[in-house]
């Protein structure tokens, strides 16, 4: 089973991705966890945050793709993705905007496709709600700007809301509700044998 994990920083995604690992794993489940790739890329010298590009973009979704798909090939396996296809593509958008930027109509098409078809292969994907009263973490890794995170939770919305609608929201204090759940889900999957 694939779960992912969707949402701007700092709206909770790793506290509930720590909680659902741990959960699981007390319930005598095999976890995986694909991180977020975008500290890779820019140890790997690519822009990230506001100064996405296709590049980066391209190379985020590459690289956790790949990850996603070895994990997959471990038998009873549940994979736990933070920031699937769809976060990658919302980054960019924002980073677009925000510079008052484009980039080729054939690359916007290339990940768009991509987005489209990876974003079916996940079995449940939550997306995160951002709560105004929480401050954005700061860790040196995150943008601190209030308005550039408004504006990737947008892009990010907008992007599943075109290639998975059928995601749950989740607001930071439905966190034990949400895993309940996905409990429930892999429970009925398992029983079914898919």
């Amino acid at each position: 089973m694939k779960i992912a994990i969707a949402g701007a920083h700092s709206t909770g995604k790793t506290t509930f991705l720590n909680t659902l690992s741990a959960t699981l794993t007390d319930r005598g489940f095999t976890v995986r966890r694909i991180g977020d790739l975008a500290t890779e890329a820019q140890r790997a010298g690519l822009p990230i945050l506001r100064d996405h590009t296709f590049a980066s973009t391209m190379w985020i979704i590459a690289q956790g793709m790949a990850h996603e798909y070895a994990g997959a090939a471990i038998p009873g396996v549940i994979l736990l993705v933070d920031r699937p296809v769809a976060d990658a593509l919302g980054y960019l958008l924002a980073a677009l905007e925000f510079r008052q930027e484009t980039i080729q109509v054939d690359q916007m098409e290339f990940l768009e496709s991509i987005a489209a078809f990876h974003m079916r292969t996940y079995d449940r994907v939550i997306e995160t709600v951002i709560d105004v009263a929480v401050p954005i973490t700061d860790d040196g890794a995150r943008d601190m700007d209030w308005h550039y995170r408004m504006a990737v939770a947008k892009k990010i919305t907008l992007a599943l809301d075109k290639h998975r609608p059928d995601r749950w929201l989740m607001e930071r204090q439905q966190s034990d509700e949400t895993i309940a759940k996905l409990l429930c889900a892999i429970t009925s999957k398992e029983a079914s044998g898919e």
